[in-house]
């Protein structure tokens, strides 16, 4: 299964997501088949999956947790997105080390890319809170057939707070 690079999807991230989780969910499984299933292979295997649950849930909360489509749903979008993608860059900064041990150098090369995405995914989920809690509304960035442009965020829920 080859992924075509190209990037025809429109404007949201949210489908591109899906297209590359798609194509993840084949190759994953083929990778730890292939190559064995030592630490290391595994390890960057997971790492990758916490990276795309990370991006998705960045994307489907900048979109309102968008009910028109399924794709990429996790319960962690109903929690705080700052502490959800901290969380994920934690998991990977308390599991890697024992698996880089083992791990050989272009592997620790991938290891470090992980964690930079990771820790990018961080700082955007703590930017998008810092957004919601500002009360500032996030919407999608195309308009889907009978839907028009969803507002984003739980910034209403922050709003309603401040007026009790």
């Amino acid at each position: 299964m080859k992924h075509d690079l190209a990037d025809r999807r429109g404007l949201s991230s949210l489908a591109v997501l899906d297209d590359w989780r798609t194509w993840w969910r084949h190759w994953g499984p083929t990778i730890a088949a292939e190559h064995g299933r030592q630490g290391w292979i595994l390890f960057l295997l997971d790492a990758n999956e916490k990276i795309q649950e990370a991006a998705m849930l960045v994307s489907r909360v900048l979109r309102n947790k968008p009910e028109w489509g399924t794709a990429g749903w996790s319960q962690a979008e109903w929690l705080n997105v700052e502490e959800q993608t901290a969380e994920a860059a934690a998991w990977f900064a308390r599991e890697a080390p024992g698996p880089m041990r083992d791990a050989p150098a272009w592997a620790q090369f991938l290891f470090s890319a992980q964690g930079g995405n990771l820790a990018v995914l961080k700082r955007l989920g703590r930017e998008l809170r810092a957004v919601q809690e500002q009360g500032y509304l996030v919407a999608t960035l195309e308009r889907r057939p009978g839907e028009g442009v969803a507002l984003g965020g739980d910034a209403k829920d922050v709003i309603m707070q401040e007026a009790d």
